[in-house]
């Protein structure tokens, strides 16, 4: 990338972080459940217009599609409003993950794990236990405990840790195209729309835009919208198209929550593919 397109890069991850900065504190500052007054409309209006680009694209869409009912209806619902607060925050990536993330990609990137390797990883555990008790980085805990019970050998060991990062370096010295590992979907033969929760990520119909059209019939069929997976979804609906780096994206954020709540909290909550909904609910995709 020319120096050039690395600013104009960087400028734009900076309008960004600016827009969901702007967009958190108004939420922060309004009252739910009341009419909001003229100034708060004009000021949603115009970080609603400021944001264009941002909500246009497909992980956006839901939080500019509350939006734009909130600017219909003159009011923000309380489970609105933190439902947008929740999306909004999941949005910034935790350092911590990222670096994770290397740390495990360069353990993987010879084939090989060697002690000095192993005592970094253990100290990086040990210092972040709660991170390592969440999905998929409990599979590394796991495994981490099972190698040194013996119950598996390094090359399982490493075959864990490229499932979590995606790293293939052996073969292709590049990302594998693996999609989405470690993540138990549910296959389903009906899916209840009407009075049910549902949150979307990811890319649907091969096609920016089409996600978009997908929410808004789900909505005219009665069912209710959500940025943010919670104990109250129902249903997370995962996009047919992901792409590297899926765990620390807001595509990867929605999966890691769903997958922790349905340990716990949210058993019955449903994690379905794109292909599955389609294939149960066909009148979504026409």
């Amino acid at each position: 990338m020319s120096v050039n397109g690395m600013m104009l890069t960087c400028q734009r991850a900076q309008s960004i972080r600016a827009a969901r900065a702007r967009l958190r504190g108004f939420l922060l500052g309004v009252a739910a459940d009341q009419k909001l007054n003229d100034m708060e409309m004009n000021a949603l209006k115009t970080m609603r217009l400021d944001a264009e680009g941002l909500f246009g694209s497909d992980e956006f869409s839901t939080i500019g599609f509350l939006l734009d009912r909130a600017l219909v209806v003159g009011a923000l619902h309380q489970d609105e409003r933190l439902d947008l607060l929740e999306s909004l925050l999941s949005l910034e990536a935790e350092v911590c993950e990222s670096t994770l993330l290397g740390l495990l990609s360069g353990m993987a990137s010879d084939d090989h794990i060697n002690n000095s390797e192993l005592k970094v990883l253990l100290e990086f555990v040990r210092q972040n236990e709660d991170l390592f008790s969440r999905f998929p980085f409990d599979k590394i805990t796991l495994a981490l405990s099972d190698f040194f019970s013996r119950r598996i050998t390094e090359e399982q060991l490493l075959v864990t840790i490229k499932s979590v990062t995606q790293v293939n370096y052996s073969s292709t010295g590049s990302i594998s195209e693996d999609r989405v590992p470690l993540c138990d979907f549910d296959e389903v033969d009906n899916v209840v729309i009407e009075g049910s929760v549902l949150v979307f990520t990811g890319k649907f119909g091969g096609k920016t835009g089409f996600r978009k059209v997908i929410e808004e019939r789900v909505v005219g069929l009665g069912g209710v919208l959500r940025a943010s997976v919670t104990t109250k979804t129902n249903y997370l609906v995962v996009g047919d198209e992901t792409a590297v780096g899926w765990i620390t994206s807001t595509y990867g954020r929605k999966i890691q929550m769903a997958m922790d709540l349905r340990k716990a909290e949210a058993p019955n909550l449903r994690v379905l593919t794109e292909r599955n909904l389609k294939a149960v609910s066909p009148q979504l995709f026409q």
